[in-house]
């Protein structure tokens, strides 16, 4: 994480203040960045996650902007995509017209909610890809052919056997309690 000023210190925003990130918020913040990145999720939605994970109550976009130091758009962006896999959801907040957000903290949803929205579209779009390279064995050298197809033979074998896991994981994981 980059470095940050002094817990406990404030922002001003033209319409409220906004506590610096305290320690504690600071490491747990930390923890999703690691894991972020760990998934090749971009470091603002690891801090995001991170802050509502941590927030007693639903917080607006615009507390998450200043207490992240975040632009509109990668907060916004880093929302909708925690929003989409299922690890955040919109709350309604009394007397308020703006979306406030919490985290999803049951594991098997979130992970349900990744894989199909992020893993499961990207072997489909995989699958054209590895049918065009045996397509492309004819420009491969002919005595290096036999080891290229072996590989790609290998590379479907993988992609045949994702497809069968997959549906079982995801059945498991969405039919299992909450946790």
């Amino acid at each position: 994480m980059t470095p940050m000023s002094e817990p406990g210190t404030t922002v001003e925003e033209p319409t409220q203040r906004i506590e610096k990130l305290t320690r504690l918020e600071i490491d747990v913040i930390d923890i999703f960045v690691r894991i972020a990145r760990f998934f090749g999720v971009s470091k603002s939605v690891g801090e995001i996650y991170g802050l509502l994970f941590i927030s007693a109550t639903p917080v607006p976009l615009d507390y998450i902007r200043g207490k992240l130091n975040l632009s509109s758009g990668s907060a916004s962006q880093g929302l909708r995509l925690l929003r989409t896999v299922g690890a955040v959801h919109a709350t309604y907040m009394p007397g308020d017209r703006r979306n406030h957000f919490m985290a999803e903290t049951g594991l098997r949803k979130i992970t349900s909610g990744f894989l199909r929205e992020r893993v499961v579209p990207d072997l489909l779009v995989n699958e054209e890809q590895l049918e065009r390279l045996s397509t492309l064995l004819n420009e491969v050298p002919s005595s290096l052919r036999p080891y290229v197809e072996g590989r790609i033979h290998i590379l479907l074998n993988w992609r045949r056997q994702a497809r069968e896991v997959l549906p079982i994981v995801m059945s498991q994981l969405e039919a299992g309690p909450q946790s």
